[in-house]
């Protein structure tokens, strides 16, 4: 396939004029409006409960607490549980016992958001306050106080080791560094919060959601489990998205709330999330201890690594819990035969993690790195050197991790050493560490590599996730000579309309501005899986080729018969499918398209219609990878 032209962002021009579609834009004429009342504590027990007044105000329509939740709806479940964990039942609406501040209590819907609010505040609610544990060390003490007794005996949920004990060779090795490093809790912070507009139509038994999520199949996938439905009753629409960064993966609470209150109230009901709300109760990441120790040569070699790795769950599961990518990656694009890492998932009374950009990476990383420049001064070699002597060569390529990663290809030497060029590192070195004014300047480095996608649908469905590997597209050929591409990904800044059609464009042979891509709508796309773990293009590209290549090949057999040629004979361009070699000979392609579509003047062999849907799966997750330079002054 040959190289896509550059095109400017197909999605920028209605984003630009104010013409985006967000989930905020959603406003059906009688919708009610919902607001959550969130537990002020960290761990503490529904004593009483008196919604009697605020049920009263003037506005409000109906009031949910954890007993209605439990009676109507199942739990949520998460779309990647931990193989080997017991379920850890999550309602909408506490039942009795909340465990993170911040968790969902009662429900509101009223007029408008303020009076919803208002009555918030009228719900007279006691609360016993319980011990609880905010360290994820702490949490695994001895007395610490468990968090759900009815379902572990401890805090400590999962233990998960890979690779192989690394302990003979860590001690037989000239030298040995070592250290516990702590990444604190981060959250993103997209431009749309979270929010969702649901609508039921009881006689036609149809739920339509608009949601700001990163994953509409999936969504749709657990409302129906949650809400007692058929999965074709449900349809999730994500328009356009105003950032996701992993967040808006899986299902919340307030989706549930919000879609129940419209089934039972018979209106549209609307939530959107305020800035208070999501640091307290979107998902976080990154916060994990790791106890991490790499064995070398005197001559700077490395021998082994080991990685025990605490990693904080929070007080529930999320969508998709815990970050497992610090396993995989964490000898980095090292030259390391023998380690062993070990996760060790832990709850504590917080907001549930959950996904952020490539979690579990960036923590293991800042750990590794750390440690290697700490065994160059150990060892008293140039920091640079010593992690070119450890770098793995293209030559060596792909090469198998101890954790079974595949790193396919890459030039890791190279990208350091440009790097290094980038920032003078010689002249750096040579102008000392203290200059004449007194400042102290030092440069540091880090290489890495990164997991994009996933290895294959046989390696989730050993960890019990809820998903596949593969992506789908539909491609419908339309009478005007364009095409209709239907995706469940939907666009949340990242490019992928563009880049989808750029695609579609390159392979079918038509203009890019003919493709009309249609994002999001579960009522429309195939089944797919969504985006997230950077494996949209890595997934969708190949559908996408996969369908153009069948449509193109059909509209050539169209032409040609029409033509009176060989169906090699011809190509596709722009709007008009011609013979190689002689432009005259040619027809339009809407002429080709509503040939199809009639199924009129078309090769007997072939029937009606113009459209290929595709489901395809990359064979193995690619490996990116990088290093990064940093000199910093100091006075």
């Amino acid at each position: 396939m040959a190289r896509a032209s550059r095109a400017l962002r197909k999605e920028d021009d209605r984003l630009l004029r104010g013409d985006g579609m967000f989930t905020d834009d959603v406003r059906p004429a009688d919708a009610l409006h919902m607001a959550v009342g969130r537990c002020p504590f960290p761990h503490a027990r529904i004593a009483r409960l008196d919604i009697g007044e605020a049920a009263r105000l003037a506005g409000v329509h109906q009031v949910f607490v954890g007993a209605d939740i439990v009676a109507h709806t199942s739990a949520m479940s998460p779309l990647r549980p931990i193989p080997g964990t017991p379920e850890l039942p999550y309602y909408a609406l506490a039942p009795e016992v909340c465990v993170f501040e911040g968790q969902p209590f009662v429900s509101i819907v009223a007029t408008s958001r303020h009076i919803a609010e208002d009555a918030i505040e009228l719900v007279d609610v006691e609360w016993e306050p319980l011990p609880h544990v905010s360290d994820p060390i702490a949490a695994m003490a001895p007395g610490a106080p468990v968090l759900h007794p009815g379902q572990l005996d401890s805090n400590l949920l999962s233990v998960n080791p890979m690779g192989e004990d690394a302990s003979d060779a860590l001690a037989a090795a000239d030298v040995v560094v070592e250290g516990a490093f702590r990444s604190a809790r981060v959250t993103g912070l997209p431009m749309e919060p979270r929010a969702v507009a649901a609508q039921w139509r009881p006689g036609a038994r149809e739920l339509t959601v608009h949601c700001s999520t990163q994953a509409p199949h999936l969504m749709r996938m657990q409302l129906a489990e949650t809400l007692h439905l058929d999965e074709g009753e449900v349809r999730v629409i994500s328009a356009d998205i105003g950032g996701g960064y992993g967040l808006k993966l899986g299902v919340y609470p307030e989706d549930v709330l919000a879609c129940l209150h419209a089934m039972k109230l018979r209106r549209p009901v609307k939530w959107v999330e305020d800035r208070q709300e999501h640091f307290r109760a979107t998902t976080h990441a990154r916060e994990a201890v790791h106890a991490f120790r790499i064995g070398a040569t005197a001559d700077g070699r490395f021998t082994a690594m080991s990685n025990t790795y605490v990693a904080d769950l929070g007080g529930q599961y999320s969508g998709f819990g815990p970050a497992q990518l610090s396993s995989y990656t964490f000898p980095g694009p090292y030259r390391i035969t023998v380690g062993y890492v070990e996760r060790q998932v832990v709850l504590t009374n917080k907001t549930p993690i959950g996904a952020y950009r490539g979690y579990g990476q960036p923590e293991v990383n800042f750990a590794r790195e750390r440690l290697i420049d700490q065994l160059a001064r150990r060892l008293e070699i140039d920091p640079l050197e010593l992690r070119m002597r450890n770098l793995l060569l293209p030559e060596e390529l792909p090469f198998t991790n101890t954790s079974g990663a595949v790193y396919d290809s890459g030039d890791y030497a190279r990208c350091l050493q440009m790097a290094a060029d980038a920032i003078d590192y010689p002249g750096l070195r040579s102008a000392g560490r203290v200059r004449a004014d007194g400042r102290r300047v030092g440069a540091g480095f880090s290489s890495f590599v990164e997991r994009t996608g996933y290895p294959s649908a046989r390696f989730l469905a050993a960890r019990r996730s809820r998903y596949g590997v593969h992506e789908s597209v539909t491609l419908r050929a339309n009478r005007t000579g364009g095409i209709d591409l239907f995706t469940g990904v939907a666009s949340m800044g990242q490019s992928t309309e563009t880049t989808i059609a750029q695609v579609c464009a390159q392979v079918y042979g038509l203009d890019f501005d003919r493709v009309k891509v249609h994002a999001g709508d579960t009522g429309s796309s195939p089944l797919n899986t969504g985006s997230f773990s950077s494996r949209t293009m890595i997934a969708a590209a190949g559908a996408v080729e996969e369908a153009a290549t069948a449509l193109r090949d059909k509209t050539l057999r169209i032409a040609a018969h029409r033509l009176g040629v060989a169906p090699g004979e011809l190509v596709i361009e722009g709007q008009v499918v011609h013979a190689r070699d002689d432009h005259e000979v040619a027809i339009s392609l809407a002429e080709a398209h509503t040939a199809a579509i009639f199924g009129q003047g078309i090769p007997p062999e072939d029937g009606p219609g113009l459209e290929a849907t595709s489901h395809w799966e990359p064979e193995a997750a690619a490996f990116a990878f990088g290093s990064a330079a940093a000199v910093v002054s100091v006075d």
